[in-house]
């Protein structure tokens, strides 16, 4: 994710479409994991990562993947909260079960 900074301006047109798209969807499926971390991801976009990290952390209720961990993972480090972002890492690693590369 791309650290927001005051300089830069607003985003662009198509985040806050998408945001507006992913809180309808969020009232029909409100348990729905995909919505609650794309959510997190354009706050973090927008520079929100206080709320990314609130949402993030609901979303762990019913989707502890790694990939939910990682997006935690950047919201923490944006905010300077370095050992909560590498303990989110952690997790995420430890959970992904995919093969790794080594000796590849």
């Amino acid at each position: 994710m791309l650290e927001r900074r005051p300089h830069l301006p607003a985003p662009p047109k198509p985040i806050r479409s998408a945001r507006a798209e992913y809180q309808e969807a969020q009232k029909l499926t409100p348990d729905n994991e995909i919505v609650y971390r794309n959510l997190a991801v354009i706050d973090s976009l927008e520079g929100k990562f206080q709320d990314a990290v609130d949402r993030i952390t609901k979303t762990l209720r019913f989707d502890p993947t790694p990939r939910t961990y990682i997006t935690l993972g950047d919201a923490y480090y944006y905010l300077h909260r370095y050992p909560e972002a590498a303990g989110a890492l952690k997790a995420g690693l430890e959970l992904d079960t995919r093969p790794d590369d080594k000796g590849a």
